[in-house]
């Protein structure tokens, strides 16, 4: 019943912040302004949008700083979605230095939080490493699942 209710709050919290934020037309500046405005107050849907916008340059110019920067924002608060981004950025060294330990990190996370590529993904960048990397990795996300 906790989880039917935790779905229920959550697709309620990602409609309403979507709204702030989404818009058909990504390469609208305005709704660049709005989300940006709902990012900062701490909304991880609109951090995980406003980071997607910055990594296609839609409505503002390409940053994969800024990318970084805001899916790291939503991926602390658990956003999948950013989460399994922010893997695909540390696989590729997009914005950051390339880290197969950091990828099979975010990779982790996100496939504990349901998505289901997250974990596929996790599985590539895990052929990549050697043992004690993938014990490193799994040690990182142990620690950031208590302290989250």
């Amino acid at each position: 019943m906790n989880k039917f209710l935790l779905g229920v709050l959550t697709l309620v919290m990602f409609v309403s912040n979507a709204k702030a934020c989404i818009d058909d037309n990504l390469e609208d500046t305005r709704n660049f302004n709005n989300c940006q405005k709902v990012a900062e107050q701490g909304k991880p849907v609109a951090q995980y949008q406003l980071g997607l916008m910055y990594q296609m340059g839609k409505g503002v110019q390409q940053d994969y700083h800024q990318t970084f920067y805001w899916w790291s924002r939503a991926a602390e608060q658990g956003n999948a979605s950013a989460q399994h981004r922010l893997g695909y950025m540390y696989i590729q060294g997009y914005g950051v230095a390339q880290d197969y330990v950091m990828s099979h990190l975010w990779f982790n996370l996100a496939s504990l939080n349901g998505d289901k590529s997250a974990a596929e993904n996790r599985e590539v960048v895990a052929a990549r490493m050697s043992k004690t990397q993938i014990k490193q990795a799994l040690s990182l996300a142990k620690e950031w699942i208590d302290k989250h």
